[in-house]
């Protein structure tokens, strides 16, 4: 199950979702850090997203955030980490589905994602197109 956190509860869960979130802050090639990321969710500049387990377990952490363009708006997922991509791979076709809603409830025109390889195949299964190859050099 992905379920949104209310920004009161924030603190119930931050500690374990930033520990999920650990993973994505070391590709994220120094452009922020989860402590940046903690600090923009408290701002309401992005949304936190918890995967939990059958069992409770809180497995995964998911963070999105709501561009508003001049012709589109888009709902782009900025970071996702989680215990094990094994098991949280499980949970990827239910997350899609509840972020689409939410994108959808922010009359949002897309969703997007900017990630590793791995997301390729996943995420096409489930409608995602490759629309472009990143590219940067550290100056």
């Amino acid at each position: 199950m992905v379920a949104p956190v209310p920004k009161q509860y924030f603190h119930l869960v931050w500690d374990e979702a930033k520990e999920h979130l650990r993973r994505f802050e070391k590709r994220a090639r120094g452009n922020c850090t989860v402590d940046d990321i903690g600090k923009r969710i408290l701002a309401d500049e992005q949304q936190l997203w918890i995967v939990i387990n059958d069992d409770k377990k809180i497995i995964g952490a998911i963070v999105t955030q709501v561009w508003d363009y001049p012709r589109k708006k888009v709902m782009e997922i900025v970071a996702c980490g989680g215990d094990s991509e094994r098991e949280l791979n499980e949970y990827i076709y239910q997350s899609i589905e509840v972020l689409k809603d939410f994108a959808l409830e922010n009359y949002c025109d897309v969703m997007r994602i900017e990630g590793r390889r791995g997301w390729e195949r996943p995420l096409k299964e489930l409608g995602f197109n490759k629309v472009a190859v990143l590219l940067e050099k550290e100056i």
